[in-house]
Protein backbone atom coordinates (compact mmCIF):
# COMPACT_ATOMS: atom_id res chain seq x y z
CA UNK A 1 0.00 0.00 0.00
CA UNK A 2 3.01 2.20 -0.54
CA UNK A 3 4.10 1.92 -3.68
CA UNK A 4 3.21 4.28 -6.20
CA UNK A 5 2.67 1.92 -8.38
CA UNK A 6 -1.52 3.43 -8.35
CA UNK A 7 -0.09 6.61 -8.62
CA UNK A 8 1.28 6.17 -11.82
CA UNK A 9 -2.05 4.33 -12.60
CA UNK A 10 -4.34 7.40 -12.12
CA UNK A 11 -2.38 9.71 -13.22
CA UNK A 12 -2.01 7.66 -17.02
CA UNK A 13 -5.54 9.24 -17.42
CA UNK A 14 -4.54 12.49 -17.01
CA UNK A 15 -6.55 15.55 -18.46
CA UNK A 16 -7.20 19.23 -17.95
CA UNK A 17 -10.67 18.66 -16.74
CA UNK A 18 -9.68 15.77 -14.62
CA UNK A 19 -7.07 17.51 -12.97
CA UNK A 20 -9.42 20.46 -12.22
CA UNK A 21 -11.89 18.60 -11.36
CA UNK A 22 -9.78 16.59 -8.86
CA UNK A 23 -7.85 19.74 -7.64
CA UNK A 24 -11.73 21.12 -6.18
CA UNK A 25 -12.44 17.74 -4.73
CA UNK A 26 -9.32 18.35 -2.38
CA UNK A 27 -9.65 21.59 -2.12
CA UNK A 28 -13.12 20.91 -0.35
CA UNK A 29 -11.13 19.12 2.39
CA UNK A 30 -9.57 22.30 3.06
CA UNK A 31 -9.54 24.19 6.78
CA UNK A 32 -11.10 27.17 5.04
CA UNK A 33 -14.14 25.11 3.15
CA UNK A 34 -14.47 23.03 6.14
CA UNK A 35 -14.86 25.72 8.80
CA UNK A 36 -17.26 27.38 5.97
CA UNK A 37 -19.51 24.12 6.33
CA UNK A 38 -19.49 23.91 9.69
CA UNK A 39 -20.46 27.76 9.81
CA UNK A 40 -23.81 27.16 7.54
CA UNK A 41 -24.33 24.05 9.50
CA UNK A 42 -24.50 26.52 12.41
CA UNK A 43 -26.09 29.51 10.87
CA UNK A 44 -28.96 28.26 8.63
CA UNK A 45 -29.90 24.70 9.23
CA UNK A 46 -29.52 23.32 13.17
CA UNK A 47 -27.39 25.56 15.36
CA UNK A 48 -26.60 22.17 18.11
CA UNK A 49 -25.97 19.94 15.05
CA UNK A 50 -23.70 22.28 13.72
CA UNK A 51 -21.86 22.84 17.23
CA UNK A 52 -21.27 19.32 17.65
CA UNK A 53 -19.82 18.49 13.46
CA UNK A 54 -17.41 21.25 15.10
CA UNK A 55 -16.30 18.80 17.39
CA UNK A 56 -15.94 16.11 15.14
CA UNK A 57 -13.75 18.61 13.23
CA UNK A 58 -11.82 19.93 16.11
CA UNK A 59 -10.98 16.17 17.74
CA UNK A 60 -10.73 15.30 14.63
CA UNK A 61 -8.17 17.71 13.58
CA UNK A 62 -6.26 17.20 16.60
CA UNK A 63 -5.97 13.35 16.14
CA UNK A 64 -4.90 13.79 12.74
CA UNK A 65 -1.75 16.01 13.69
CA UNK A 66 -0.69 13.79 16.58
CA UNK A 67 -0.53 10.44 14.57
CA UNK A 68 0.80 12.54 11.47
CA UNK A 69 3.52 13.58 13.55
CA UNK A 70 4.15 9.84 15.35
CA UNK A 71 4.43 8.07 11.83
CA UNK A 72 5.89 10.39 10.07
CA UNK A 73 5.73 8.55 6.46
CA UNK A 74 6.96 10.25 3.42
CA UNK A 75 4.93 11.21 0.74
CA UNK A 76 4.77 9.71 -2.77
CA UNK A 77 6.58 12.96 -3.93
CA UNK A 78 9.02 13.10 -1.73
CA UNK A 79 10.39 9.04 -2.92
CA UNK A 80 9.58 9.22 -6.84
CA UNK A 81 10.65 11.88 -9.20
CA UNK A 82 8.95 10.48 -11.81
CA UNK A 83 5.69 11.16 -10.29
CA UNK A 84 3.57 14.60 -11.83
CA UNK A 85 3.66 16.94 -9.16
CA UNK A 86 1.40 19.62 -10.60
CA UNK A 87 3.33 22.32 -9.40
CA UNK A 88 3.62 21.02 -5.52
CA UNK A 89 7.75 20.43 -4.37
CA UNK A 90 8.95 16.87 -5.27
CA UNK A 91 12.26 14.94 -4.33
CA UNK A 92 15.20 14.99 -7.42
CA UNK A 93 16.62 11.81 -5.61
CA UNK A 94 15.26 8.81 -6.88
CA UNK A 95 14.05 6.12 -3.68
CA UNK A 96 11.46 4.04 -5.28
CA UNK A 97 14.28 1.19 -4.90
CA UNK A 98 13.55 1.86 -1.04
CA UNK A 99 9.62 1.53 -1.14
CA UNK A 100 8.31 -1.66 0.80
CA UNK A 101 7.80 -4.35 -1.87
CA UNK A 102 5.25 -6.26 -0.29
CA UNK A 103 1.33 -5.13 -0.61
CA UNK A 104 1.57 -4.51 3.61
CA UNK A 105 4.80 -3.65 4.52
CA UNK A 106 5.61 -0.74 5.80
CA UNK A 107 8.50 1.50 5.41
CA UNK A 108 11.54 0.41 6.63
CA UNK A 109 14.45 2.32 8.83
CA UNK A 110 16.67 3.24 5.55
CA UNK A 111 14.25 5.03 4.05
CA UNK A 112 12.37 7.02 6.50
CA UNK A 113 16.04 8.08 7.95
CA UNK A 114 16.25 9.89 4.38
CA UNK A 115 12.89 11.16 4.29
CA UNK A 116 13.13 12.80 7.28
CA UNK A 117 15.80 14.59 7.10
CA UNK A 118 14.08 16.57 4.76
CA UNK A 119 11.22 18.62 4.82
CA UNK A 120 9.75 17.62 1.46
CA UNK A 121 6.76 15.70 1.33
CA UNK A 122 6.66 14.26 5.24
CA UNK A 123 3.84 13.61 7.28
CA UNK A 124 1.88 11.86 4.74
CA UNK A 125 -0.01 9.14 6.84
CA UNK A 126 -2.50 9.03 7.13
CA UNK A 127 -4.24 11.55 4.78
CA UNK A 128 -5.89 14.26 6.84
CA UNK A 129 -8.20 15.72 4.24
CA UNK A 130 -9.72 11.51 3.90
CA UNK A 131 -9.56 11.32 7.98
CA UNK A 132 -11.43 14.48 8.22
CA UNK A 133 -13.58 14.23 5.19
CA UNK A 134 -14.74 10.63 6.21
CA UNK A 135 -15.53 12.23 9.84
CA UNK A 136 -17.39 15.17 9.35
CA UNK A 137 -19.46 13.79 6.13
CA UNK A 138 -20.22 10.21 7.97
CA UNK A 139 -20.74 11.98 11.28
CA UNK A 140 -23.55 14.73 9.39
CA UNK A 141 -25.32 11.02 8.07
CA UNK A 142 -25.29 10.45 11.16
CA UNK A 143 -27.12 13.23 12.56
CA UNK A 144 -29.24 14.24 10.31
CA UNK A 145 -30.18 10.84 9.00
CA UNK A 146 -31.10 11.40 5.75
CA UNK A 147 -30.26 8.71 2.68
CA UNK A 148 -29.46 11.56 0.31
CA UNK A 149 -26.35 12.34 2.77
CA UNK A 150 -24.72 9.14 2.99
CA UNK A 151 -24.89 9.18 -1.03
CA UNK A 152 -23.03 12.60 -0.70
CA UNK A 153 -20.63 11.11 2.02
CA UNK A 154 -19.94 8.04 -0.36
CA UNK A 155 -19.22 10.33 -3.33
CA UNK A 156 -16.85 12.45 -1.71
CA UNK A 157 -15.23 10.07 0.54
CA UNK A 158 -14.19 8.09 -2.61
CA UNK A 159 -13.35 11.11 -4.65
CA UNK A 160 -11.06 12.96 -1.97
CA UNK A 161 -8.96 9.49 -1.70
CA UNK A 162 -8.63 9.15 -5.37
CA UNK A 163 -7.70 13.02 -6.03
CA UNK A 164 -4.98 12.84 -2.60
CA UNK A 165 -3.63 9.50 -5.13
CA UNK A 166 -3.75 11.38 -8.20
CA UNK A 167 -1.89 14.57 -7.25
CA UNK A 168 0.91 12.14 -5.48
CA UNK A 169 0.60 14.01 -1.95
CA UNK A 170 -0.47 10.18 -0.80
CA UNK A 171 -0.32 6.67 -1.25
CA UNK A 172 -2.79 4.06 -0.96
CA UNK A 173 -2.00 2.98 2.52
CA UNK A 174 -2.73 6.78 3.57
CA UNK A 175 -5.86 7.13 2.23
CA UNK A 176 -7.11 3.66 3.75
CA UNK A 177 -5.44 4.66 7.15
CA UNK A 178 -7.66 8.40 6.68
CA UNK A 179 -10.40 6.54 6.41
CA UNK A 180 -10.42 4.12 9.37
CA UNK A 181 -9.16 6.97 11.37
CA UNK A 182 -12.19 8.74 10.16
CA UNK A 183 -14.96 6.26 10.01
CA UNK A 184 -13.59 5.57 13.77
CA UNK A 185 -13.70 8.98 14.88
CA UNK A 186 -17.84 9.80 13.57
CA UNK A 187 -19.04 5.97 15.22
CA UNK A 188 -17.61 7.20 18.18
CA UNK A 189 -18.67 10.68 18.49
CA UNK A 190 -22.48 9.27 16.73
CA UNK A 191 -22.28 6.79 20.06
CA UNK A 192 -21.96 9.67 22.40
CA UNK A 193 -24.46 12.10 21.29
CA UNK A 194 -26.64 9.84 21.50
CA UNK A 195 -25.74 8.48 24.29
CA UNK A 196 -25.89 11.83 26.31
CA UNK A 197 -28.67 12.99 23.81
CA UNK A 198 -26.62 16.23 22.60
CA UNK A 199 -28.43 16.56 19.61
CA UNK A 200 -31.73 17.39 21.54
CA UNK A 201 -33.47 20.54 22.96
CA UNK A 202 -34.08 20.34 26.05
CA UNK A 203 -31.78 21.97 28.70
CA UNK A 204 -27.89 21.02 29.43
CA UNK A 205 -27.50 18.19 32.08
CA UNK A 206 -24.16 17.85 33.91
CA UNK A 207 -22.90 15.04 31.00
CA UNK A 208 -23.72 17.35 28.62
CA UNK A 209 -22.00 20.25 30.19
CA UNK A 210 -18.77 18.05 30.34
CA UNK A 211 -18.72 16.98 27.00
CA UNK A 212 -18.59 20.87 26.19
CA UNK A 213 -15.77 21.60 28.92
CA UNK A 214 -13.93 18.57 27.82
CA UNK A 215 -11.38 20.51 25.67
CA UNK A 216 -10.32 22.45 28.31
CA UNK A 217 -7.91 19.48 29.61
CA UNK A 218 -5.92 20.21 25.94
CA UNK A 219 -4.84 23.62 27.88
CA UNK A 220 -1.65 21.90 29.79
CA UNK A 221 -0.35 20.66 26.94
CA UNK A 222 -0.28 23.87 25.30
CA UNK A 223 3.86 22.88 23.90
CA UNK A 224 2.75 20.50 22.00
CA UNK A 225 -0.54 20.78 20.87
CA UNK A 226 -1.74 23.14 17.76
CA UNK A 227 -3.24 26.17 19.58
CA UNK A 228 -5.41 26.77 16.71
CA UNK A 229 -7.20 23.37 16.33
CA UNK A 230 -7.33 23.28 20.61
CA UNK A 231 -8.34 27.10 20.70
CA UNK A 232 -11.14 27.34 18.13
CA UNK A 233 -12.33 24.18 19.93
CA UNK A 234 -12.55 25.34 23.55
CA UNK A 235 -13.61 28.89 22.14
CA UNK A 236 -16.29 27.34 20.24
CA UNK A 237 -17.50 24.56 23.43
CA UNK A 238 -17.74 27.87 25.49
CA UNK A 239 -19.81 30.07 23.71
CA UNK A 240 -21.85 27.14 22.92
CA UNK A 241 -22.36 26.25 26.66
CA UNK A 242 -23.35 29.59 27.57
CA UNK A 243 -25.58 30.59 25.48
CA UNK A 244 -27.36 27.13 25.90
CA UNK A 245 -27.31 27.74 29.76
CA UNK A 246 -28.91 31.40 28.97
CA UNK A 247 -31.40 30.92 26.48
CA UNK A 248 -32.14 26.93 26.45
CA UNK A 249 -33.53 25.71 23.76
CA UNK A 250 -33.97 28.08 20.56
CA UNK A 251 -34.12 27.45 16.82
CA UNK A 252 -33.22 29.01 13.69
CA UNK A 253 -35.14 31.36 12.29
CA UNK A 254 -37.58 29.82 8.97
CA UNK A 255 -37.12 32.65 7.06
CA UNK A 256 -34.29 31.76 4.26
CA UNK A 257 -32.60 35.08 3.71
CA UNK A 258 -32.77 35.63 7.84
CA UNK A 259 -30.68 32.07 7.89
CA UNK A 260 -28.39 33.60 5.08
CA UNK A 261 -27.50 36.41 6.56
CA UNK A 262 -26.85 34.38 9.84
CA UNK A 263 -24.46 32.46 7.94
CA UNK A 264 -22.74 36.01 6.42
CA UNK A 265 -22.32 37.22 10.44
CA UNK A 266 -21.32 34.25 11.94
CA UNK A 267 -18.51 33.49 8.84
CA UNK A 268 -17.70 37.11 9.31
CA UNK A 269 -16.97 36.69 13.18
CA UNK A 270 -15.09 33.72 12.61
CA UNK A 271 -12.95 34.08 9.85
CA UNK A 272 -12.10 37.94 10.74
CA UNK A 273 -10.83 36.33 14.13
CA UNK A 274 -9.08 33.91 12.42
CA UNK A 275 -6.89 36.49 9.90
CA UNK A 276 -6.44 39.09 13.09
CA UNK A 277 -4.99 36.07 14.73
CA UNK A 278 -2.65 35.77 11.69
CA UNK A 279 -2.18 39.34 11.11
CA UNK A 280 -1.15 39.72 14.45
CA UNK A 281 1.55 36.49 13.98
CA UNK A 282 0.30 34.42 16.74
CA UNK A 283 2.30 31.79 17.25
CA UNK A 284 1.16 28.00 16.80
CA UNK A 285 2.27 26.56 20.40
CA UNK A 286 2.66 28.06 23.86
CA UNK A 287 0.15 29.39 26.02
CA UNK A 288 -0.53 33.00 24.91
CA UNK A 289 -1.16 31.50 21.34
CA UNK A 290 -3.04 29.11 23.03
CA UNK A 291 -5.21 31.62 24.89
CA UNK A 292 -5.49 34.01 22.35
CA UNK A 293 -7.37 31.66 20.03
CA UNK A 294 -9.88 30.60 22.73
CA UNK A 295 -10.62 34.63 23.72
CA UNK A 296 -11.22 35.12 19.81
CA UNK A 297 -13.19 32.08 19.17
CA UNK A 298 -15.58 32.56 21.98
CA UNK A 299 -16.39 36.15 21.37
CA UNK A 300 -16.28 35.24 17.37
CA UNK A 301 -19.87 33.05 18.20
CA UNK A 302 -21.01 34.83 21.17
CA UNK A 303 -20.91 37.81 19.40
CA UNK A 304 -22.20 36.53 16.11
CA UNK A 305 -25.47 34.88 18.11
CA UNK A 306 -26.13 37.81 19.85
CA UNK A 307 -25.88 39.86 16.50
CA UNK A 308 -28.36 37.24 15.10
CA UNK A 309 -30.71 37.25 18.26
CA UNK A 310 -31.23 41.26 18.13
CA UNK A 311 -32.08 40.39 14.48
CA UNK A 312 -34.53 37.69 15.55
CA UNK A 313 -32.75 34.95 13.47
CA UNK A 314 -33.60 32.71 16.24
CA UNK A 315 -36.66 31.93 17.67
CA UNK A 316 -38.17 30.14 20.86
Amino acid sequence: MFRTDINHFLQSFDSPFLYQFLKYISFLGTIYMLILLVVTLIGAVNFRKGILVLNILGWSSLVIVGAKQFFDYPRPLAVDPTLESFGSTKTNHDLTELQPTGFFDEFDGEVLAITRSREIGRYGFPSGHVAIISAIWLGIALLFRRKWLWWLAGFLIVATAISRMYLGVHYLGDVVGGLAIGTLLALSFNLIFRKIDLASYSPLNKKQMFFYLAPLILVPFFKVIPAFQAGGLIGFNLAALFIFNKWGAFQLNQSFWMRFLNVLIIGAFYFGGFFLLRALHVGKYGVLPMLANIATYTAALFVSFLTGKSLKFYRW
